[in-house]
This record gives C-alpha cells, structure tokens and sequence, in this order.
C-alpha cells in the first residue's frame, strides 16, 4: 500500500516531504483541514459542504484546492458543481491531521493525507506526490509497480514504486530535478502497461499524479496541478 502505501523497491534519491475558499474554523484549536482533488472529466467547478458549510469553492478539473480549516469528527460532505450535488459520503476527518477529499469520474473518497516534512514546496525543484484511488474492482492484477521515467535518472536506470491500488492513499510529496516525466503502471513484476501519463513539470510547480480503476477494471491515470 502506498504509505502505509508508497513502499519503495529501489534505491532512490527521492525525498518524502511533505476558486477561492472560505473556511469554517476547527473547534477546540483541533487544527483539522481538508483539500479536494478535482479528477473528474465529467464535471464543473466544485464546492466542497462539510456538514452544510461551504468550505472550499470553484475547484475545476484538473486542479487541487489549498488545505482549508474544517471541523473534524464523523462529517457529511456534499460536492457540488452549480446547483447539482454530484456526491455525498460520510468523511470522517481526523483532529491534527489534512484529509483528502478526491473525486474521480467514478467515484468519491476520503483518505488521510500522508504529511509533507514541513515545506509545501520546494522552488527549484519538482514537486509530485502519488494519490491512488481504490475502486470497487479488486480482481488482480492490485498489487502495481510504478515506473518513473525522470529527468534525475539514466535510462537504464528506472525508479519503481509499489503500489497496493486497493488501498486509497493520499502519498507525500517527492522531489526531482525540473523537466519531462512519465508515470507507468504495471503489474508487479511484470511489464503489461495498465495506465501511463507524461507531462512537464518546471522549477517550483506542484503536480498529483492520480490513479483510479473504474468498475470494468480498467486503470486510468490523470495529472492535477496543485496550488
């Protein structure tokens, strides 16, 4: 599982690091927070409810919120675009901690938010971070190697992640020098390409890579910019 989850199977020189809104403060200082993960081709800008208050507004695809004061405990959260709910689940949401709210073509989730090591980014450096999501279909192949092609390795030298897809996770951030990088994802051992994304990252930006399964079993992976 990545974190829990991102279990690393080679040597790397990674380092784990770590619309406008309006918020509801926590109760009691308990410092709880939120973000959405707008990964849904299918729909608007969304504002984010959290027991009936709006705390995140206008989040359009391809893009994360920043991490907003929430109330923590067992709450309802309602995703909005205009005046459709697009979805309602019940979140529990832990004091002292970010969950993350993702939202994909097919579903929902809530997932605690690994912590950053206390910088939110790093200037002149990339900043990507792995979020999986878990689907409904949990026949094989779950168990995923995640094979990254970036600027700060030799060709013959490929980074590889594991990644238990039955597990929704929200990963830390990762540092690597500014250029172009692809994600590939295949069963563990093997080199059956499941999903692949390719995209640019400069100095100083932030991306999410953002892996779900769809009923069919089908993987699909979708790059998200962050604040």
């Amino acid at each position: 599982m990545l974190s829990r989850s991102l279990a690393l199977t080679v040597t790397l020189s990674l380092l784990a690091a770590c619309g406008k809104e309006s918020t509801v403060s926590s109760p009691n200082g308990a410092g709880a927070e939120i973000k959405f993960v707008h990964a849904s081709a299918n729909v608007g800008p969304v504002d984010v409810y959290v027991a009936g208050n709006r705390v995140i507004a206008g989040v359009p695809f391809g893009r994360t919120s920043a991490k907003t004061p929430t109330i923590a405990g067992l709450q309802r959260v309602t995703l909005r675009s205009g005046s459709s709910v697009i979805d309602e689940i019940d979140a529990s949401i832990a004091p002292h901690e970010v969950t993350a709210i993702i939202l994909t073509d097919d579903s929902a989730q809530a997932t605690p938010a690994l912590p950053d090591t206390g910088v939110a980014v790093v200037n002149n450096r990339a900043n990507i971070r792995l979020v999986n999501v878990a689907g409904s279909n949990t026949s094989p192949p779950t168990m995923l190697d995640v094979l990254i092609r970036a600027p700060d390795f030799p060709l013959d030298s490929v980074p590889k992640l594991g990644l238990d897809t039955r597990v929704s996770s929200h990963g830390p951030m990762m540092y690597f020098n500014p250029g172009s990088f692809r994600f590939t994802f295949v069963p563990q051992g093997g080199s059956t390409v499941l999903a692949q994304v390719t995209f640019d990252v400069a100095a100083g930006e932030k991306r999410s890579v953002v892996l779900d399964r769809e009923s069919s079993g089908q993987y699909r992976a979708r790059v998200v910019v962050e604040p």
